[in-house]
């Protein structure tokens, strides 16, 4: 294979030309105890996301969530009307990565009050309350869901923080992590992120590129009753 300089190579991780793509976002989770299989869960987001242009140096996203789909969202109708609060989502994004603002904040919010409205009229008891508690909190200021947005569960493997990354060592992005480049060909490459501390929630991380667009992730988290896999792959 030949060599090439690496200061010589693509270092662009986001197109700076507008794009309409597909995602798929999922989370799996296994416990350690495979006597409790019933625990395991698995969520599937299909997205479509479109980048509408460069602002005043800011990216503007839309993001429609076509399909909620696994084992999660099928064995539970409910969960997937709570999930559909969060369906569509018009964002400004730094030009590291970095979600700064959700434009369509208040409509999110209102839908999302009339939503519980008609939900409330026909659910009831502890479980039902606390899980639009959740929506409520997560909905209760644009700071919260912007974190919630960020989280590797729902946008965070896209909305990354390492757009801006340029070298073979980074020294910050959103969890904290030492990060090496993987060249792959000419214009594709992986990031490989580790933490830098043995208590921090994140244990390993890949993110594949090409061209500047991202082509997949994965994302590890081990825990204290099972592990997590956060997953993201461009459908095209």
């Amino acid at each position: 294979m030949r060599t090439i300089k690496f200061e010589k190579r693509n270092q662009v991780l986001h197109p700076e030309k507008p794009f309409e793509l597909s995602f798929r976002f999922e989370t799996i989770f296994e416990p350690h105890d495979l006597k409790k299989k019933d625990a395991a869960t698995h969520f599937i987001r299909t997205t479509e996301l479109h980048c509408l242009g460069k602002v005043e140096g800011l990216f503007r996203y839309g993001i429609i969530v076509e399909d909620l789909a696994g084992k999660s969202f099928n064995y539970d109708p409910f969960l997937r009307k709570l999930a559909s609060a969060f369906s569509t989502i018009v964002l400004k994004v730094s030009a590291d990565g970095k979600i700064i603002e959700v434009s369509n904040f208040y409509q999110m919010k209102e839908q999302w009050a009339e939503m519980k409205s008609n939900l409330l009229i026909d659910h009831h008891g502890q479980e039902f309350q606390r899980r639009l508690a959740a929506n409520d909190e997560v909905l209760s200021s644009e700071l919260k869901l912007i974190s919630f947005l960020q989280k590797p569960e729902v946008f965070g493997l896209y909305f990354n923080g390492l757009w801006g990354y340029t070298g073979q060592e980074f020294k910050t992005d959103l969890w904290t992590t030492d990060i090496h480049k993987k060249w792959l060909d000419e214009t594709g490459f992986q990031l490989h992120i580790a933490p830098r501390q043995h208590d921090n929630p994140l244990d390993y991380g890949v993110y594949t590129y090409n061209n500047g667009t991202l082509t997949d992730a994965l994302v590890y988290k081990e825990g204290v009753y099972g592990h997590t896999k956060f997953i993201a792959s461009c459908l095209g």
